[in-house]
């Protein structure tokens, strides 16, 4: 079956969709798009290689492609498929509006009592909880790279045991759905800003994301090895980097660091 430019292939449980595709593109001469869709995950991976475990009802699944663009722009394209999050979520606030009433306030969708946001690099946030994830990994098969994009996104089922407070669309009051139906409206959103990425490059998608961006212009705190920095969360530049603007007005940028919003942590590396 296809959806979109995605060969999809189904299983009913995997330890992570991420390893299964990476196994894909070690393993055979892939010439084409696929998007590996598991029922249930045990060991998914998350950022700096923490698990994330799922049950069946959730979305887990992994894109794997093979971009022909240089491969410091790749990085890039976790804020594309944040945007194809953003944009599949919010879709279903407009078929459903009998439950949810979308509305511009600001910078923000919101319906009566749900605001969206993006987090830098990689989460979607409902309400300032973590509703799905994003990893990007890459793998070299002989003279060629591959890019696995994994995605999470919690449906019916929220897991409690990582470090910041986390979400479901059913928990939200959001119109429950299946994860391949959400799959379908996902890939096509990523087909279009993908096709905007590679034509345009990233000053459209990045002027996009940082209209939802979680926590921009207030202060946030970052440790940086050994040391903590405090600043205004002013921008991201051109490769994703977080740009922060210190009291003293010195701007500085950060690629590696751990990021301190409301007492959490989160731990990333772009």
């Amino acid at each position: 079956m296809n959806i979109g430019k995605f060969k999809l292939i189904v299983f009913d449980k995997l330890d992570s969709t991420n390893s299964e595709a990476m196994k894909m593109a070690q393993n055979a001469n892939v010439d084409s798009n696929y998007a590996v869709l598991a029922k249930s995950q045990t060991n998914g991976r998350g950022r700096s290689g923490k698990n994330w475990q799922s049950r069946s009802g959730n979305l887990h699944v992994s894109l794997l492609i093979k971009p022909d663009k240089e491969l410091e722009l790749l990085p890039q394209l976790s804020f594309v498929m944040a945007l194809s999050v953003y944009d599949s979520i919010t879709s279903l606030c407009h078929s459903h509006s009998s439950i949810c009433h979308s509305r511009f306030r600001g910078n923000d969708i919101r319906n009566e009592n749900n605001i969206i946001q993006l987090k830098w690099p990689n989460d979607v946030l409902i309400n300032s909880r973590k509703i799905a994830g994003i990893l990007l990994e890459s793998v070299k098969v002989e003279n060629n790279y591959y890019l696995i994009i994994g995605i999470g996104i919690n449906i019916t089922y929220h897991p409690d045991n990582i470090d910041q407070p986390t979400t479901s669309l059913i928990s939200e009051n959001l119109p429950p759905i299946e994860p391949q139906a959400l799959l379908e409206i996902l890939i096509e959103n990523f087909e279009e800003y993908y096709q905007i990425w590679h034509n345009h490059g990233f000053p459209f998608i990045k002027k996009k994301w940082l209209e939802h961006a979680y926590k921009l212009y207030e202060n946030i705190s970052v440790k940086y090895q050994n040391d903590i920095v405090t600043g205004l969360f002013k921008d991201i530049d051109n490769t994703g980097r977080i740009i922060l603007q210190l009291p003293s007005k010195k701007i500085i940028s950060f690629s590696t660091a751990e990021l301190f919003f409301n007492k959490n942590i989160t731990k990333f590396k772009l």
